[in-house]
């Protein structure tokens, strides 16, 4: 599998998040590992058809795909539920789930248009 196939399943995930139907630690968690995985699948297959998009437009938006899932990664790595502890850098729980609802807001054309 691959971001761009599994894009379906990142907005399902994404939207549980942010409707409040999965709590932070397990949207963590499972964001995490499912980027994991598609990661390593994707370094596995640079070659496979699932890469070969016909166009630029279809190869631009998998690349936007990429970029968001990797910002949202990145976010998830530096979420730090104890407030006692967090750096001035790190997310909470509110601060990620805005993070999220814009990314959403602004792409979801990406994760949800078939004919892409």
């Amino acid at each position: 599998m691959s971001y761009w196939t599994n894009r379906h399943l990142y907005f399902q995930l994404l939207q549980a998040f942010t409707d409040n139907r999965l709590p932070v630690e397990d949207f963590v968690s499972q964001f995490n590992s499912q980027w994991r995985i598609d990661r390593d699948a994707e370094t596995l297959a640079k070659s496979s058809t699932d890469f070969k998009m016909a166009d630029e437009d279809h190869r631009t938006q998998k690349a936007v795909l990429d970029g968001l899932l990797s910002e949202i990664f990145s976010a998830c790595d530096i979420f730090e539920p104890d407030e006692s502890i967090r750096l001035d850098y790190e997310y909470d729980e509110a601060s990620l789930k805005i993070f999220v609802k814009e990314i959403l807001k602004n792409n979801q054309d990406i994760f949800l248009d078939p004919s892409i």
